[in-house]
């Protein structure tokens, strides 16, 4: 079993850091940023779980508050080094953001943090889908990252899309719905226009996709 980013993503950035981390089971040095985005994602989540809820309406700014404070405490007992107090009002700045500018998008939450597999030959790709919203029987895929939007990565974009339209094959076959969109949110950009990128769904790029995991897990 192989994981899209937990696998196939370290190994692409460099097949040394993938042996560090995966073989001899090194610690990242860079945890402080692990946790930045494992915070920002796990009180976008809660938000989100919230909504399913039905109590959105329930939502502000001081519950958002305790919800994230929460979700830091959590996060301290692991053993990701905890980020400073000016990284934590960052990441609360991020969330409180998000929340702010996307509370209509929120209603239309079908599923949140949804588990993919795709067996295939040998080994078998596992991911995980950062929120499902549906409408008018389509489906929207949205990923969360936590960095700054990139002006000029072509190559980094490729694999997200690569990554995401392999996960609309999977759902689509799975709910049985077209899926309309594939969106990565980057929430480190402080406008909605800036922080929403729409990828375009190819169904023929799932095969491509797929040829290039084939490869990188031969080369693993």
């Amino acid at each position: 079993s192989y994981s899209f980013t937990g696998d196939l993503k370290i190994y692409e950035t460099c097949p040394r850091q993938y042996q560090f981390f995966r073989e001899y089971d090194f610690t990242p040095s860079r945890s402080a940023v692990i946790f930045f985005g494992l915070l920002v994602h796990q009180s976008i989540e809660e938000i989100h779980r919230i909504a399913l809820d039905g109590k959105l309406d329930s939502l502000d700014v001081p519950r958002i508050r305790e919800l994230f404070d929460r979700t830091f405490r959590f996060l301290c007992l692991s053993d990701v080094r905890p980020i400073g107090e000016t990284a934590r009002e960052a990441a609360f700045v991020q969330v409180l953001n998000y929340f702010r500018q996307n509370q209509s998008e929120m209603r239309r939450v079908i599923e949140t943090e949804v588990d993919v597999s795709l067996e295939k030959d040998g080994y078998i790709l596992t991911g995980k889908v950062d929120l499902l919203m549906g409408g008018d029987g389509k489906l929207e895929l949205l990923d969360f990252k936590t960095s700054p939007r990139p002006n000029d990565s072509p190559e980094l974009i490729a694999a997200y899309e690569r990554q995401l339209c392999t996960y609309a094959h999977i759902l689509e076959r799975r709910y049985g719905k077209h899926v309309d969109r594939l969106m990565l949110y980057w929430t480190s950009e402080t406008k909605k226009e800036d922080a929403l990128m729409l990828l375009p769904y190819d169904p023929l790029r799932v095969e491509e996709a797929g040829r290039h995991f084939d490869d990188t897990v031969r080369r693993i």
